[in-house]
């Protein structure tokens, strides 16, 4: 297991090695003391398998907020997915800020995001499986989100917006301005 932080603080990036011999392989995913060393917070509450079926689905920028702000841990399973993250943590450096992440077994496998960022994914080929672990529980009612597109935050996805395929809620979130109005930052 190779960890190594990003530029926005908090944020690792885990490359998996695996042994393999005439039987198969072994590939530990998460490793408490690894975690430990970094300073990655492991208290898993929840663990979720998302599934995708078809490329260029679009899934964000989600946002949990306070008391249930999540921190994830996010593994590659089967396909490619883009994860973006964005900064939303009070008094952080890089605020506003974002990251993008290919989640494949030909890029990176895994990536721990500490709390308080908002995230979204797109969908890099079909039959896409991630599986997801969380140092929170979800609660619907915490959560929010931000438009995938805003202007201000500047994401490029790579993909043209007639080809994607996105649910109606997550092409319907507020700018990131008025997600700042509301709610300023994320209190973690």
């Amino acid at each position: 297991m190779i960890i190594k932080e990003q530029k926005l603080k908090g944020v690792f990036t885990i490359q998996l090695e695996s042994y393999k011999d005439f039987r198969g392989g072994l590939v530990r995913t998460y490793d408490k003391c690894k975690f430990d060393e970094f300073g990655i917070d492991s208290n898993w509450s929840q663990e979720s398998i998302s599934t995708t079926s078809k490329k260029n689905t679009l899934r964000g920028l989600h946002v949990s907020l306070p008391p249930t702000v999540e921190g994830k841990l996010i593994n590659h399973s089967r396909g490619a997915m883009l994860w973006v993250i964005v900064d939303l943590r009070k008094d952080s450096f890089t605020f506003g800020h974002h990251e993008k992440f290919e989640i494949s077994k030909a890029q990176t496998e895994s990536i721990f995001v500490p709390k308080g960022f908002a995230h979204g994914c797109l969908s890099l080929s079909d039959n896409c499986e991630l599986i997801i672990k969380s140092n929170a529980f979800f609660v619907e009612q915490n959560g929010t989100g931000i438009r995938w597109d805003d202007p201000q935050l500047g994401i490029d996805w790579g993909v043209n917006e007639r080809n994607l395929s996105i649910l109606e809620r997550d092409g319907n979130y507020p700018l990131f301005q008025s997600f700042l109005d509301v709610y300023k930052f994320i209190e973690i």
